[in-house]
């Protein structure tokens, strides 16, 4: 069914503290200090246009804040923040226009970005793939 244009967004702000931590490896204990993997800010954000009964466009944009890689509020060891877009045109085709083909773009501005990662003696990061696209076709039996 036609909708014309949708938006939604939420986001997350939190400021996380660890009370007491003590490291295994060195025994330091370290106290008021940022989560592992805890970034202060997650956003994400969608525009949908259903203005048509067989097409319909989107694109999201998510943000995750930079984060910690260890409990020991190392500075060296942070997770980079990064903003991500994707995008998508499904094509509804048909009897009832219940079959449909699906075209998605992730990462449209090729972004360096970081899914998690580790601390030691410098960060270690799990890289996110680069600009990928793949299509999904729709079956209703």
């Amino acid at each position: 069914m036609p909708g014309g244009v949708t938006a939604a967004a939420n986001a997350t702000v939190m400021r996380g503290r660890i009370a007491e931590y003590t490291d295994d490896a060195s025994g330091e204990t370290f106290r008021g200090i940022e989560p592992l993997l805890t970034p202060r800010v997650t956003t994400e954000q969608r525009l949908e246009w259903d203005g048509v009964r067989w097409l319909s466009l989107s694109v999201e944009g998510r943000y995750t804040g930079r984060s910690q890689l260890d409990n020991t509020g190392n500075p060296n060891l942070v997770l980079p923040p990064a903003h991500v877009i994707d995008g998508a045109l499904v094509w509804r085709f048909g009897g009832e226009r219940r079959q449909a083909i699906e075209l998605r773009a992730n990462n449209l501005t090729n972004s360096n970005r970081y899914g998690s990662g580790y601390g030691g003696d410098r960060p270690y990061y799990y890289v996110l793939p680069p600009r990928n696209v793949f299509a999904t076709l729709k079956l209703d039996f």
